[in-house]
This record gives structure tokens, sequence and C-alpha cells, in this order.
């Protein structure tokens, strides 16, 4: 079972990146293990599904995480309302498109519909993650605060 302490130990160092990212990804790894290892406050957390759509065999999920613990059910019930008015065409685009570690959550201007749900200020993450074929569930995400912006990693199940 993987616990949020061993995930956040196992990202303290710079290995802990480059083998999750990947050979290709030297540079972004580099880039996360830099951003994620000065934050000011970081962790791991399990993440929780608010919405799931399904196109041509690909599957896309919204997701939240709480940076202070987990997340109540009337918070969850309000996420989850908000994330299904979220267009299919918006969830597919920014399953793609949305940051990750190291670019701030709602960085990306064509692609924060889905990071604008988020109650950031409440230390709560709303993020699209999609699931190729080839890529497994993310039940789990790296998150971190620098210079009052927030980062989301989502962490493939698998690769854990």
């Amino acid at each position: 079972m993987t616990t949020s302490a061993e995930l956040t130990a196992r990202f303290e160092a710079p290995e802990g990146f480059k083998k999750y990212i990947g050979f290709l990804g030297g540079k972004l790894a580099k880039k996360s293990y830099e951003l994620y290892s000065s934050a000011e406050e970081r962790g791991a957390a399990e993440s929780y599904i608010l919405d799931t759509r399904e196109h041509d065999g690909t599957y896309y999920y919204l997701r939240a995480i709480g940076t202070r613990g987990h997340l109540d059910e009337a918070t969850l019930a309000r996420l989850t309302q908000a994330a299904k008015l979220v267009p299919l065409g918006t969830v597919r685009f920014e399953g793609m498109m949305a940051a990750v570690i190291p670019d701030a959550v709602g960085s990306n201007a064509e692609a924060r519909d889905i990071h604008d749900l988020s109650p950031l200020d409440d230390g709560i993450i709303v993020y699209p993650v999609t699931e190729l074929s080839k890529k497994g569930r993310s039940s789990w995400a790296l998150w971190a605060r620098k210079d009052g912006e927030y980062y989301v990693y989502p962490l493939e199940d698998k690769k854990l």
C-alpha cells in the first residue's frame, strides 16, 4: 500500500523524478525536481474522481486532491456538480494541455477552465487526467506550493 509519506520521500531526490518521468524527459525531470524540492509546501495526495468521460476509447477524468488532507463529502459533492458541467470538448483539450509540474496550476491560459474549478485558498486542486491505452490509472498526485502558486503532477499507479 502506497502512502503519502512514502511518495513524498521518493520525490525528495532527483532520482524520483528521473525514474518516474523517464530518460527522454531529462530536462523536465530536472526542472520538476528543482521546483518540488524548493517549494515551501509539498506532498503527495490520494485523488478523488469527480467525473469520468470517454471518447473513442480514451478516458478522461476530472480529479481533485486536498493539500491539507482528505476532502469531506459536501466539498466533493460541490466539486462533482461543477465538474459535470464542463463540456466534453473542454475536458478532452485540457486533458492533453493542462499545466503540470513544473508549470503552475492554471498557467496555460488556453487550458485552464478545469483548473479554475480549484478552490486554491482551501488547498484544493482540480485537474484533468487523460488515460490513453498506454497509460494507467492515476490515483495519486504530487503537489507543491511555491511563491503563492500551486503545482500538480498526476502519478500513474503502475509506476508507483
